[in-house]
């Protein structure tokens, strides 16, 4: 029977794009201690030898240590984490989470002498302080010492709602403010408190007191510590205030360097007794009458970005040459020394000598990022936050490359970087890790009518194909990622074939390009929507470049990279035109087929649905005229309404197998339904509409079952509908799985799977699930080597094969495939005993972890499916008696002194020996491999006691507690039945083994079990 319609696993079974299950970051790309995300500051710590490196791993809510800083190879993995428990997660911690000491967007790390590391912890409004983290010995680094909140627990902003000489602001509920903390020559340690437009100095002595919430001892920007007022007329020659002073450094004789967001940098000569800078680093003043110089030249730092002051966040010096990391012109600029600077009588700001991150070393009105190659390279630049120099080099965060490059410097010239942290290669440039196992789904919401919109996430598995293929749209890596077999796709498996780049390493906009407005034939630019037709060729919506693209059979290709041999909505490969046409598309991003496949696309920005007819024998032609347009009067009309037939920024699509069209209205939250396209004129009103959706963004209608699933992505869940024929009834889902996200895209397997992306940046995988059960007593208590049971939940089967182990040759041992299915628990076969339509009959491995929860999946060998899923609680030891019924209750197996089976007619007699038989001992020494049986005798360690009647029996009763010879997974008790145990048809027995016992699993669920006992 098809499996569709049934009741699935609400946790997924299989993920693409994380290397677990468990879901531990939303961060996009790979995750696994090596990779950065918008990293922010960086410091060497000199007091070991080799010298150590800390990176503030910003976006991924950690800092990463390296142990030696001098010696790591390209890419290297960190040696240390702090903020998280290990390397894989990368949420926000802190107050309020499981992990009260952690981080939650750190932006600025400093080391003192002692090689005490000191953290500026944003996100929860504190700097936390880690003793010496390379020595300490624990996976969790533990700090001890908290500045700016009253304990580890706090996380509040200015606590009392005032800025005190205790307190600081870094995350006032909006952006998380840049910040700096440096060390003087005296161990005071000083940081920019930019919520408070403040620099404060912590003193030395209050430090080595590492008591909590140490109050600062002198404050630039304000006249006290109870006042936070900006530079309020934005007066750029201000020499007091301040405006959100980000990155600080000292000079070798004591002047302080403060970056601050009027795009300058204020120089204090003696910061701790004169509250006001004597010169201003960035500031042309143009008398009047005399032509302005760019915008960006040899004096100016920074620039206005839609009116936002972009400031520069960085200066560092080597041999008393200061260098200014000019953050949003992607350069370094290097400046005389400050005594050589011109008076400020005569030049106010003094002019840079030297820029590096430009194409030359002098041309200062350059900004360009990456030094405007279409790739990152060892020279170049992309919003630079911060650099230190170290042992003659320099580590500079290279934040929007997501990167730490060294580069030497040699006579006060940076060299090209020779080597580099957070990828592995200097031509790379995404979030975090790129090689193939990740995906990059989700990039934030834009607000569409009623509705919020997020761009691509496709997804389709190509069924007709042998085997079965799985694209995935990676939007943001500007790619479709395909694997040959979906069956078998586990987490942290890497791409078999990429479109849109020429491998599986880049993430380029519009290959090779790199240019959002320059279209190639073998890029991408936030590709969405996918489908496969009759034969197999895949349709991509490459949204952001308004046009749809086919690639013939992908896995056939041999061409790298792979290139279209059709273009829908452009004229051509090489242009981009949106003006609302019946040729032209601006935003394309559902994909859908007719029965007889003609096309359908919905054009989001233009809030209509496309359709191309494909000819008579025929085929689709690059650049055709669509045929008939829904949701707009005509062609040219681009306007989106909540009208019944208009819509805004529709998104998923499909059709049924009568033609009925289906479309995700996101900006109206509904879903509409078309009748019959095939035979609609232009502007059709729909048959149907389903209101009530959160931004439905994505929808699958199967061609087999007729059910419908959309994605209600606002709250963050999957719906199933019935069929068309049933809404007319009841327009009410039957069925919902939550997501950890937002549901961005939905669609279902051959089998009737479901596969949902996730704005966690994975595509998840959801099978029928199975009710498994001891196989003793019929309960949901498991252990090492127990037997088990499974069977479906809901109307469906195993298959049409009844077979027993016994039946097939050579056993024992049992085999881990019997009739075409494995059992496989936490990745490992399991032996099975029997298999039929309604049950499946098999020994947990006793390698399975006697703790935790083990995942079960029943999967057909030959195609891989999975039939069935299950999660099994397993403990230490699941004691259960067999029974005659083989329904966990009644009479126990067990036999006589006699020989024969106990039970009701042919009963035990009072002080005869009775061997009773059961299962789930847990791992036991001497045992043999799984599904072999015991070849002799072996005892079974552990406190046994055995309850007959009304009373336990004697210790010196219980003959053997082991193996059962000849069995397999099977143990026995031969026991002398008491003279005080009653003659009784039904004696109640049971089994308790280390204290749990047989009868019931601690869910309140209890098994009556007895044996018989003649007079």
């Amino acid at each position: 029977m098809m499996q569709a319609q049934l009741p699935m696993n609400l946790a997924p079974t299989r993920v693409v794009g994380h290397p677990s299950l468990r879901l531990v970051s939303t961060a996009p790309n790979l995750v696994e201690g090596r990779e950065l995300y918008s990293p922010f500051g960086v410091a060497v710590d000199t007091s070991a030898s080799p010298s150590a490196i800390y990176v503030a791993d910003t976006g991924n809510n950690r800092v990463l240590g390296w142990r030696n800083a001098v010696g790591f190879n390209n890419g290297a993995s960190a040696d240390i984490v702090i903020g998280q428990r290990d390397f894989i997660t990368t949420t926000s911690q802190g107050p309020g989470t499981p992990l009260s000491t952690g981080l939650s967007a750190p932006t600025a790390v400093a080391v003192d002498v002692e090689g005490n590391l000191y953290v500026a912890d944003a996100g929860n409004n504190r700097i936390l302080r880690y003793s010496r983290p390379f020595a300490q010995t624990d996976e969790l680094k533990i700090p001890e010492m908290v500045i700016g909140q009253a304990n580890y627990n706090a996380r509040n902003p200015n606590p009392d709602g005032a800025p005190r000489a205790n307190s600081l602001a870094l995350n006032l509920g909006g952006d998380i403010f840049r910040t700096g903390l440096i060390f003087d020559a005296n161990g005071n340690l000083w940081f920019s408190d930019a919520g408070n437009n403040r620099v404060l100095r912590y003193p030395a002595d209050a430090l080595r007191r590492r008591q909590n919430q140490p109050a600062a001892d002198v404050v630039l920007g304000q006249f006290d510590f109870n006042t936070n007022n900006p530079n309020a007329q934005a007066d750029r020659t201000n020499h007091f205030a301040m405006t959100a002073p980000s990155g600080l450094t000292f000079d070798n004789v004591g002047r302080l360097y403060v970056c601050d967001a009027h795009n300058r940098v204020l120089v204090y000569t003696n910061p701790a007794s004169n509250r006001q800078a004597q010169r201003i680093m960035g500031v042309v003043i143009v008398p009047q009458g005399v032509t302005p110089p760019p915008d960006v030249n040899e004096t100016t730092l920074g620039r206005l970005i839609n009116n936002q002051a972009a400031p520069p966040e960085s200066v560092f010096f080597a041999s008393g040459t200061p260098y200014v990391v000019d953050t949003a012109n992607h350069r370094i600029l290097r400046f005389d020394p400050f005594e050589s600077w011109p008076l400020e009588s005569i030049t106010f700001s003094p002019p840079a000598r030297l820029v590096f991150g430009q194409t030359t070393q002098s041309d200062f009105t350059s900004s360009k990022p990456n030094r405007g190659l279409n790739e990152p390279s060892n020279l170049g630049f992309n919003t630079p936050v911060s650099a230190v120099a170290a042992g003659g080099d320099v580590y500079v965060v290279d934040t929007g490359n997501h990167r730490v490059l060294v580069m030497p410097l040699q006579d006060g010239l940076l060299r090209p970087a020779t080597r580099l942290l957070g990828q592995a290669e200097f031509y790379q440039s995404a979030p975090n890790y790129v090689d193939g196992r990740e995906l990059y789904l989700y990039n934030g919401f834009g607000l569409v009518g009623q509705g919020a919109v997020s761009d691509g996430a496709g997804i389709v598995v190509d069924s007709r194909s042998n085997p079965p293929r799985l694209y995935i749209s990676d939007t943001y890596n500007h790619r479709v990622l395909g694997y040959k077999d979906a069956r078998n796709v586990r987490p942290g498996d890497r791409a078999d074939l990429v479109i849109g780049q020429r491998d599986l390493q880049r993430t380029m906009v519009n290959n090779p390009s790199g240019l959002t407005d320059q279209l190639t034939d073998a890029g991408l630019f936030l590709p969405a929507g996918l489908v496969v037709d009759a034969g197999g060729n895949l349709y991509v919506a490459d949204a952001a470049n308004g046009r749809v693209l086919r690639y013939q059979r992908p896995f056939e290709q041999q061409t790298t990279p792979l290139r279209p041999d059709l273009v829908l909505g452009q004229t051509s490969y090489f242009t981009k035109f949106t003006d609302a046409t019946s040729r032209t598309m601006a935003r394309p991003y559902g994909l859908a087929f007719t029965t007889e496949g003609h096309l359908l696309v919905s054009d989001a920005s233009h809030n209509r649905i496309l359709f191309f007819r494909k000819p008579a024998g025929g085929d689709f032609s690059s650049g055709q005229s669509a045929e008939k347009v829904f949701g707009q009067p005509d062609f040219l009309t681009i306007i989106g309404s909540n009208l019944p037939n208009r819509m805004i920024s529709p998104h998923g699509i499909a059709v049924d197998s009568d033609d009925r069209l289906y479309v995700c209205d996101t900006g109206n939250n509904r879903l509409l339904i078309y009748d019959r396209v095939t035979l609609a004129d232009t502007d059709p009103f729909p048959a149907f509409a389903i209101p009530g959706f959160s931004s439905p963004h994505g929808m699958f209608v199967s061609a087999t079952t007729g059910e419908i699933w959309v994605t209600d992505t606002g709250r963050g869940r999957s719906l199933r509908f019935p069929r068309f024929d049933r809404l007319v009834f009841d327009v009410r889902f039957d069925y919902e799985i939550p997501s950890p996200g937002f549901p961005l895209a939905v669609t279902l397997d051959g089998f009737g799977n479901l596969l949902t992306a996730e704005s966690v940046n994975r595509v998840s995988m959801y099978f029928p699930l199975m009710l498994p059960s001891n196989g003793g007593n019929q309960l949901s208590r498991f252990a090492p080597a127990v037997h088990a049971t499974l069977k479906p939940v809901g109307d469906y089967s195993f298959g049409d094969a009844t077979l027993s182990y016994e039946q097939t040759p050579d056993t024992p041992p049992m085999p881990t495939t019997l009739g075409d299915i494995q059992v496989v628990v936490n990745d490992v076969p399991a032996p099975i005993q029997s298999v039929s339509p309604g049950q499946i009959n098999f020994l947990v491995p006793q390698g399975t972890p006697a703790t935790g929860t083990a995942e079960v999946l029943a999967v057909r060998k030959s195609t891989g499916q999975i039939l069935g899923t299950a999660a099994m609680q397993m403990s230490q030891y699941a004691p259960a008696f067999f029974t005659v019924n083989g329904e966990g209750s009644g009479q126990v197996l067990a036999t006589n002194q006699d020989g024969t089976r106990n039970s009701i007619i042919e009963r035990a007699g009072r002080s005869e020996t009775l061997t009773l038989f059961g299962t789930g001992a847990g791992k036991v020494s001497g045992a043999p491999p799984d599904g072999a049986a015991a070849a002799e005798k072996t005892p079974i360690a552990g406190d046994l006691r055995l309850l007959m009647g009304t009373d336990f029996v004697p210790a010196e009763n219980i003959l053997y507690f082991g193996l059962a010879p000849g069995m397999v997974g099977v143990w026995q008790i031969d026991v002398k039945i008491p003279d005080r145990v009653p003659p009784d048809p039904q004696v109640p027995v049971v089994c308790v083994l280390n204290s749990i016992p047989c009868n019931q699993d601690g869910t309140g669920r209890r098994v009556p079990t007895f044996i018989s006992v003649k007079p």
